[in-house]
């Protein structure tokens, strides 16, 4: 997906955003070479009162993908 966004699409940087809690989440995007941004809260307006508004920006600019990426491949 980040090589489509990149190189397909000329996208210059791909941002994600999660729940805090999602640690799964979380660490699918630092495995694929996201890096966390920031915390936020979430705007309460959208969600059912109670919702945990804790959340997490991570992304990855086309710089920083390449250079992964040719790391990754010149081993």
């Amino acid at each position: 997906m980040l090589r489509y966004g990149f190189e397909d699409l000329g996208l210059t940087r791909i941002p994600a955003m999660a729940a805090a809690a999602n640690e799964a989440f979380r660490a699918t995007m630092v495995s694929v070479g996201l890096q966390h941004v920031r915390d936020f809260t979430a705007d309460p307006s959208h969600f059912p009162p109670g919702t945990d508004l804790r959340g997490v920006e991570y992304d990855v600019t086309r710089e920083q993908w390449k250079a992964e990426n040719q790391t990754s491949h010149s081993s």
